[in-house]
Order: C-alpha cells, then structure tokens, then sequence
C-alpha cells in the first residue's frame, strides 16, 4: 500500500523541530510512501524549509489559518492509498509506518492510531497527559478498537474521505484557540458512514512528541483542560450524550481509581507532597473540563 505521510506547520520557531520530523519519516523502514509537508503562507518559512528538507519532500502552501485547512490541504495533494498525520515536533520511530499499516490487512480497519510518548517527562500526572496530546494513563494498553484516535498520530483509509468529506474547519485549532474535537468528529462520521468497521489503537505505532517548557505551566494547564469542556459540549451537540461514552469511561477511572489511590497514599504518609499535588491537578482539571463543559452548552 502505498502511503501518504502529511505533516502541518506554520512557525520559523518550529523548524528545527520540523526538520527533525521530516528527517525522521525519510529515515523510516516502510519504503512505499510519499512526504508532503504543508505550511502557511510565510516566504522565510518556505525559503528555510526548502533548504533544510530534501528534495522528495513536497512543500505545500495553505492558504488559510488553520490545522484543519492545512491537513485538508494536504488530504487533497495526496495521492496514497493511505493517509498518515503526524505532528510538525514529533519524531516517528524507524518501523512507525510498518507497524501502522500492517493494521490495514485487515479490511475492516478504516483508522489507525498509534502511541505518542513525550519526548521529556511533564510535570503533571500520567492521567494528564493528554494535557500535552501523548498517550495518558486509562487509556488503552493494547491493541484495540477506539472511537477515535488523535491527531498527533492517526492514519485513515483514501476511501473514507473520499465517502465522507474532509475535516471541520470549525473545531480546528486556529493560533492560540484550543478548542479540537475535529479529529473525534471525524472518527465518529467515518464510523457513521462504515457503521461495519472499525478505527484501531496499536500501541506498537509510536512516535515521540515533544513536551515544549509552555504547557508545564498551571495556567496551559487550566486553559487547555476549560476548552476541552467546550469541545466535549460541540462532539455532544453535534451527535449526543452517549457519543461521550469515553469521557464518561475515564472521568470514572480518575474518580474512582486514580484520585482515591493518591488520598490512600496520603492518608499513609506515601510521597505525601507528590500525592497532594497530583490530588489537586487532577481535581482542578476535573472542575475546570465541567465549567468549559457548562460554557459550551449554554452557548
């Protein structure tokens, strides 16, 4: 199969971490594949790009803001049997693509999503790292169907686009908005229109995702976590409650799991401050994901 490799950027800031990108999916053992590096209009960016990535990389300009526009823009170039997303500051792992695609013998599978693991540990619980878009803890550990995967490492078949339409430019990410769900809408719509197959989670399909010094902060954190809330309420909007069955699933893993083990360790005297920290992130980003959630309802 041949395979489709797309990947979004937009900042002079970023190049070293695109180059490292780009340098990494050259590198990779699955042969069969095609590179096309889309990024905003900016002549710098594409004067440094040009130079800095080999030739059989395709540079495509978007013309409009947006991580949506920009991966429609390549979804549209894209002549692969396979469509691959990877973040512009993450780094594939040597046989990314073959432990991806081997998914796709079966003809069922219509998505493949993979692990995404920090490049540097963050400050936060492992419950949280979704904070930072890498695979968190209460998430699956094998392989699995998901009801959707996300963005940093995904893949769909060509025909479910072709079958369903592209990304939703509305729930996109645009500069410092953090309002997503594009990725879970359109998981939700691909399985809508092929109500017999299936998107798949392989833990074995990793790439490293860099952890940038910003999101450590407390306040990325509370930011990120309040406009999570008001992408839970548009999924909700847009389809219904029980479409949040995964939300539903991991706010009870942290309620009745990961929050009480901590306040058992505490009340034992076990990494007392460790404990208490962890206790109050994971209660904050609970309280604040309801508030976006609430704000995005009433809306």
């Amino acid at each position: 199969m041949k395979v489709s490799v797309i990947v979004c950027t937009y900042s002079l800031d970023l190049l070293p971490d695109t180059v490292a990108c780009i340098n990494s999916l050259v590198e990779l053992s699955y042969e069969s594949k095609e590179i096309l590096l889309v990024m905003d209009r900016n002549d710098r960016l594409f004067q440094a790009l040009r130079s800095s990535v080999p030739p059989s990389v395709k540079i495509l300009i978007n013309e409009r803001p947006g991580l949506s526009e920009a991966r429609n823009t390549g979804i549209s170039h894209a002549k692969g049997d396979i469509l691959v997303f990877i973040d512009d500051d993450a780094i594939a792992d040597r046989d990314y693509l073959s432990n991806l695609v081997k998914n796709y013998e079966d003809e069922m599978v219509i998505g493949v999503g993979g692990k995404i693991l920090p490049k540097e540990r963050p400050s936060y619980p492992e419950e949280l790292y979704w904070i930072g878009g890498f695979t968190y803890k209460g998430y699956p550990e094998e392989r699995c169907s998901v009801r959707n995967v996300h963005g940093c490492n995904m893949s769909f078949r060509r025909d479910v686009f072709d079958k369903v339409g592209l990304f939703d430019t509305k729930l996109g990410r645009i500069g410092r908005k953090l309002v997503t769900a594009e990725e879970t809408e359109f998981c939700m719509r691909a399985l809508s229109a092929f109500p017999n197959c299936k998107i798949v989670y392989d833990p074995l399909a990793v790439v490293h995702h860099k952890n940038h010094r910003y999101r450590q902060s407390f306040r990325y954190l509370i930011k990120r976590a309040y406009y999570e809330g008001q992408s839970k309420a548009n999924i909700e909007r847009m389809y219904n409650k029980s479409k949040l069955s995964t939300e539903n699933s991991y706010l009870g893993y942290l309620l009745k799991i990961a929050i009480p083990m901590r306040i058992d360790d505490i009340l034992y005297f076990k990494n007392m401050m460790i404990n208490i920290r962890d206790t109050f992130l994971l209660s904050t980003v609970i309280l604040t994901v309801g508030l976006g959630y609430i704000s995005g309802k009433i809306k």
